[in-house]
């Protein structure tokens, strides 16, 4: 399980800002629903959603940031992302999310933080997101075989 954690902070009665750092995973990314949620049932209507020390998420990170921001589209709230860089900012412009468009046809709040990019650390970059990403398979495949085990014995 990656080692996520999001920070509220609530800035006015009606805005809060939530800070991702870390990880974030299929395993653990309904933290970003239940962060969002509190703030929604507390009354806020703005909730940016900063991912400046996000170091990794997934797809289904994606898929809860979209559904997120369509619950509180339909109370009539709005989550902004923002702050992204290196592989996050990446995963997010290859997913398309900074282009789409809300049900209401205004464009998805989007903020990119400008980083300076030289080609040795984008190459190091990908190198050490798939030695990650290696490691989580290894660690996945341990637990499909104890899983098996268990279930045949």
């Amino acid at each position: 399980m990656a080692d996520g954690v999001i920070i509220h902070e609530p800035v006015t009665p009606r805005a809060a800002t939530l800070h991702a750092h870390g990880e974030f995973d299929r395993d653990n990314c309904d933290r970003f629903a239940t962060a969002v949620y509190v703030e929604l049932a507390a009354g806020r209507r703005v909730i940016d959603m900063n991912m400046r020390h996000l170091d990794f998420i997934d797809a289904a990170c994606v898929a809860t940031l979209l559904d997120c921001r369509a619950r509180a589209f339909a109370v009539g709230a709005e989550l902004r992302i923002g702050e992204a860089a290196g592989i996050v900012a990446q995963i997010l412009d290859i997913t398309a999310v900074p282009r789409l468009h809300g049900p209401s046809g205004g464009a998805h709040r989007w903020t990119r933080r400008s980083v300076p990019r030289d080609p040795l650390s984008a190459a190091a970059e990908v190198v050490a997101t798939s030695g990650y990403l290696v490691e989580r398979a290894r660690v996945l495949v341990a637990q499909t075989r104890r899983l098996l085990t268990a279930i045949h014995s």
